[in-house]
């Protein structure tokens, strides 16, 4: 009689222990299922959220020759006195050159452009060396 009650209290365990496993794999389920809901709300969040950029340029010359600022939303973040290259400090041939690279620089601003860089062949490209 006692291996009849010993095997009761194991299937009893047995059951215990299966409602235990299906319990975590439901809760873990539910877990992981509600941060991929947060991570798309924020991937939401950063990709439609982006600031109004209000860019103006201005040109000015120098004794190296021609130079522009960039100004966004009021405030200068760009004071460019030379050729955004290695191009030996000279600045700009003359102020359409400027303005060439300064309207390309604007339009990666504006695009959201991680990468404000122009190289040599860009400015080449565009006709501003």
């Amino acid at each position: 009689m006692m291996i009849i009650d010993k095997m009761k209290n194991m299937e009893h365990y047995k059951y215990l222990l299966m409602l235990f496993i299906f319990g975590s794999i439901l809760f873990l389920n539910n877990a992981c299922n509600n941060n991929e809901e947060i991570n798309d709300e924020k991937e939401t969040l950063q990709t439609d959220e982006k600031p109004q950029r209000e860019v103006e340029l201005e040109y000015f010359q120098t004794d190296a020759g021609w130079g522009y600022d960039v100004i966004i939303n009021g405030k200068n973040y760009i004071h460019q006195t030379h050729l955004p290259c290695e191009c030996g400090g000279e600045g700009f041939a003359s102020k359409e050159k400027a303005m060439k690279a300064a309207e390309f620089l604007k339009q990666k601003i504006e695009n959201y452009d991680r990468s404000l860089q122009i190289s040599r062949a860009q400015l080449d490209s565009l006709g501003a060396l």
